[in-house]
């Protein structure tokens, strides 16, 4: 820019800019007032220009386009050009900037408005002239810039109950980011039921935004199995039964596609586990525990006369037997050991003290000559 040349009076348009440079084409300037002009080449002058506020640029005859340059015009004997001093430079997402004016009253701004402060809600340039006695001064423009960064918490999320989630909120413009309910960035836990989750994002202006997300958490099918039973080892292969609800797939000792082969498995007590997976993804598991037994003959049978009582029990039981045996050995439904227990000196009525093992089914496994004996113990106090 070359010289600025104000009007000669208050409210005259005989000022003038000269703009300096090389090149030729269309020149434009905007503010206080407009205009166009074709030019062979720079340097020119813009004539007839008020006090006032000036944008001043050149568009070649190929379209290319100069850097743009600003300038004041004053009035004769006009008060000294007002100072915006603004809130912030940088107006935040939904936020406000304040623009205030050196002079109490007098304001003219760029918005229209007249009084000694503005609020504005959007990003731009912005300016404020004060006129006295017919003479008006202009400040210089100020930009309010829109702070540039974003956030996405992603998409809503489900999860089943006991499961952990990760939630990880994606930015641009580098701002800092945390989670309410006590959540870290990128960190898996453990939601203990529905919830919106809200990520804020700071940036280096203190500017926030939020964005949320929604984690779902479904239960769990609630999963039974009902009790197996005892079959004998020469018994053909079949199909499980009693898991419910229905559809879903059995696991264990002796178990091929569904089908439990005795033969398989030989003579023991087995848990036998049935998984059920619903709409949502989500699993629940239920077991039973299946007796093997070698089912002795009928005169074996008459040789091993035992019985175990009370059934269920409290706390404790008695093995009543007519026939020496020499281990006694017990399991949960899981098939986890309970005790393992040597008889170095038989007696035909042995009691054993149960009051530390909890409620439950469990499977008393007796070793004796003639093989196992396996009996079905509940245990509820």
């Amino acid at each position: 820019m070359g010289t600025l040349t104000n009007p000669a009076s208050c409210g005259s348009t005989t000022g003038s800019i000269a703009v300096n440079g090389t090149g030729s084409g269309s020149i434009s300037w905007s503010g206080t007032a407009s205009g166009t002009a074709v030019i062979a080449s720079l340097p020119t002058t813009i004539p007839n220009l008020g006090a006032g506020s000036y944008t001043v640029v050149l568009t070649s005859g190929a379209g290319c386009i100069s850097n743009t340059i600003t300038g004041n015009l004053t009035d004769p004997g006009a008060p000294t050009p007002p100072v915006i001093t603004p809130s912030s430079a940088v107006l935040c997402p939904g936020g406000t900037v304040t623009l205030t004016s050196s002079y109490p009253s007098g304001n003219t701004w760029s918005t229209a408005e007249t009084t000694a402060a503005i609020t504005v809600t959007s990003a731009g340039t912005y300016s404020v002239h004060v006129t006295n006695a017919g003479c008006t001064s202009t400040s210089d423009p100020i930009t309010i810039t829109a702070a540039a960064f974003s956030v996405s918490a992603g998409n809503d999320q489900a999860v089943c109950s006991g499961n952990s989630i990760t939630l990880t909120g994606v930015s641009t413009g580098s701002p800092t980011l945390g989670w309410d309910n006590g959540i870290q960035d990128g960190v898996a836990f453990v939601p203990t039921g529905t919830t919106t989750y809200t990520v804020t994002a700071t940036d280096g202006n203190g500017c926030e935004l939020t964005d949320q997300v929604t984690v779902t958490v479904n239960s769990n099918p609630t999963v039974g199995f009902a009790d197996l039973g005892q079959v004998c080892t020469y018994n053909p292969a079949f199909a499980l039964t009693g898991g419910t609800p229905a559809g879903g797939t059995y696991s264990g000792t002796g178990v091929t596609a569904g089908n439990f082969n005795p033969a398989v498995s030989g003579a023991g007590s087995f848990p036998i586990t049935y998984m059920y997976t619903d709409a949502n993804g989500c699993s629940g598991t239920a077991q039973s525990t299946i007796i093997v037994d070698p089912c002795l003959s009928v005169s074996d049978n008459e040789k091993w006369n035992m019985s175990i009582y009370p059934n269920p029990s409290v706390g404790n039981i008695e093995i009543v037997s007519d026939v020496p045996y020499s281990k006694l050995k017990m399991v949960d439904a899981q098939g986890k050991l309970i005790f393992d227990m040597e008889i170095d000196e038989f007696k035909p009525v042995k009691t054993i003290d149960l009051s530390s093992v909890a409620n439950g089914h469990y499977t008393l496994q007796v070793l004796g000559e003639f093989g196992i004996k396996y009996h079905q113990l509940l245990i509820s106090k």
